[in-house]
């Protein structure tokens, strides 16, 4: 045998046949609750409204933390001891109010600020009186 047939008769042994391999099926996919594959529309809405509420605990909260920052009279016991139905854009109202009414008492008008003069006191006479009552 010539040497140039058995090196052709030995690479021929040594390389597998050329075989087409089938892709495999993918495998179905199954649900963890127990084979139904529908999803639980209930338990769906329900978390969903928990979402819903925890979000708008969140924003409430943010609210109040702002009118905290904003107002200067006003204190986390303050916005705390108002009742929980109030809405965030009442609680502002209130908060103005409060601080409008504290800055009124802290700083009250002194003399010289404006309008009559405590030494210029108005007595009543009878001709105002009658000048009222007309």
């Amino acid at each position: 045998m010539a040497p140039e047939q058995t090196e052709a008769a030995t690479d021929a042994t040594l390389t597998p046949p050329e075989t087409e391999v089938a892709p495999e099926a993918p495998e179905p996919a199954t649900d963890p609750a127990g084979g139904n594959a529908e999803p639980d529309v209930e338990a769906l809405q329900m978390r969903l409204r928990e979402l819903e509420a925890e979000k708008a605990e969140r924003e409430r909260t943010d609210a109040l933390a702002a009118v905290v920052r904003r107002f200067h009279y006003i204190s986390e016991e303050i916005v705390q001891a108002l009742p929980e139905d109030l809405s965030a854009d009442r609680v502002e109202a209130v908060a103005a109010a409060i601080n409008q009414a504290m800055h009124a008492a802290m700083n009250p008008p002194a003399i010289g600020r404006g309008g009559l003069t405590p030494s210029e006191e108005r007595r009543a006479t009878w001709d105002g009186l009658f000048r009222s009552t007309l």
